[in-house]
């Protein structure tokens, strides 16, 4: 019998719904919260953005129109460029309903967005490269606070009043300010003196904000201002949040883990990809391994590097498919634990294979700390720090299921699934959504996810399965 088909469109929607109730849960219920966050749904710095915009509406009142508190930059649905891949507020978790915004007053429409948009995994449909595009080409001025000396004050001192921005000297102990903060966020003073606008999310130094700042500083004082002695010694930045500049080693109410924002340097993953599993429950571990499978996708791009590194190479010099595969798994996986915030887990892989390519042809790496794939160069390499790497290779396109408490965070656990499934990295949204399911429902999480990574179609989540797999179930 033909298996009913599913719009991807109605899941991925459902998924959002789910998403929505998943901040409540945050908010209320932190286990179940970080389990939500390893299911990839929303990330960690997501999570903290939407509870700080939560927390500041309920106290505040919503954002609004006029020129006092923080711009939310409501864009209508007819001015809105990104709706169509998928940035709007019908997408948002912050959206009520119809009309409706948790942090917005004004009415909205379910295309229009705004600059806080919280949209979920696996929604926005797009490569990063044409987003930092349409951004960068929709965007090439600076804030007006950068350059209005009198509106920057204003707002920093509504930052003062109303969000708790200081101290005023953070060279002091100010042992008051930082327990009244602790006392806010649940959390010791030494715990609190770490969460600062330097790694705060709102907070935004990148080449051309500084530059803004910069010029903003030189108009304001006739360019007797030593511009970048200033902004190094107080570590200036912009606070997109509160639109003013802020120093570094200062905190506010709003503050949410996730910054600096400085486009130029990869981060420590995100808490979905670092947080321990469950330490109970253990389904047990499979039996025997399997290979690994790529997808159509991968496998054919990876083939196609061989194929043209293989037509000018050297004796020695020469890449197989099995070696390329063998770095890509090795990326995909180092993935989780540091990547360049906005890269997805194929690119982040590909471009270790990049790498590893011109290591190969040309004997010497682009970064001299790119050591870790020697082992994988053939033995006549320079660079070759084993002879066995056909073995290597062999050992890691197999893998074995675990125990949860094995694996060192449910990303891992997932991505182990993931291989093991036989359906190749396609099934991870699926995974992430038998986990989320398992949260919902009040099970363990990691079986929902294992179940259906072992039993796939004869899973009761079989329905999140790719679309054209399940079609060829015997």
């Amino acid at each position: 019998m033909e298996q009913p088909k599913v719009d991807k469109t109605d899941l991925v929607n459902a998924l959002a719904n789910v998403a929505n109730v998943a901040v409540g849960l945050y908010l209320e219920k932190e286990k179940q919260a970080e389990a939500v966050v390893a299911a990839g749904i929303i990330v960690a710095e997501e999570q903290d953005l939407a509870a700080a915009l939560l927390e500041i509406a309920k106290k505040h009142g919503k954002f609004n129109e006029d020129k006092t508190g923080i711009w939310a930059g409501y864009t209508p649905a007819a001015e809105n460029e990104y709706k169509e891949i998928g940035v709007k507020c019908i997408n948002c978790v912050l959206y009520e309903g119809p009309g409706v915004c948790k942090i917005i007053k004004q009415t909205i429409e379910d295309d229009g967005k705004c600059r806080f948009a919280v949209i979920p995994d696996g929604i926005v449909k797009v490569e990063d490269s044409q987003i930092v595009a349409a951004a960068e080409s929709n965007d090439d001025s600076c804030p007006v606070a950068t350059q209005d000396i009198e509106l920057n004050l204003k707002n920093r001192q509504n930052a003062i009043d109303n969000v708790g921005y200081g101290p005023l000297n953070p060279n002091e102990p100010n042992e008051e300010f930082w327990q009244e903060k602790a006392d806010k966020w649940k959390t010791t003073a030494e715990e609190a003196k770490t969460a600062v606008c330097g790694n705060c999310v709102f907070f935004i130094r990148t080449p051309k904000m500084l530059d803004c700042i910069a010029s903003g500083l030189e108009q304001g004082d006739s360019s007797a201002v030593d511009a970048d002695a200033a902004i190094g010694q107080a570590e200036l930045g912009y606070c997109e949040a509160l639109d003013f500049k802020c120093a570094a080693s200062r905190t506010c109410n709003a503050w949410a883990t996730g910054g600096p924002i400085t486009a130029a340097s990869s981060r420590k993953a995100p808490k979905k990809d670092r947080i321990y599993g469950s330490k109970k429950n253990k389904p047990g571990s499979a039996a025997g391994s399997k290979k690994i499978v790529f997808s159509a996708k991968t496998e054919k791009a990876l083939s196609n590097k061989v194929t043209e590194h293989n037509k000018n190479a050297r004796p020695g010099r020469k890449a197989t498919l099995a070696m390329l595969k063998a770095v890509y798994r090795r990326g995909s996986g180092a993935f989780s634990s540091s990547h360049r915030p906005g890269k997805t887990r194929d690119q982040w892989a590909m471009a270790r294979v990049n790498a590893f390519l011109k290591l190969l042809k040309s004997g010497s790496p682009a970064n001299p700390n790119y050591k870790q794939d020697n082992d994988l160069l053939p033995k006549a390499h320079p660079k070759s720090s084993r002879g066995e790497a056909a073995v290597i290779q062999h050992e890691l396109l197999q893998v074995a299921l675990k125990s949860a408490q094995e694996y060192g965070s449910p990303e891992h656990a997932i991505y182990s699934m993931a291989e093991y499934s036989g359906l190749s990295y396609d099934i991870i949204p699926a995974l992430r959504g038998a986990w989320l399911r398992g949260v919902r429902d009040g099970d363990v999480p990691f079986e929902r996810a294992y179940t259906l990574a072992t039993k796939l179609y004869d899973s009761k989540d079989s329905d999140l399965l790719p679309k054209k797999r399940r079609s060829e179930k015997a």
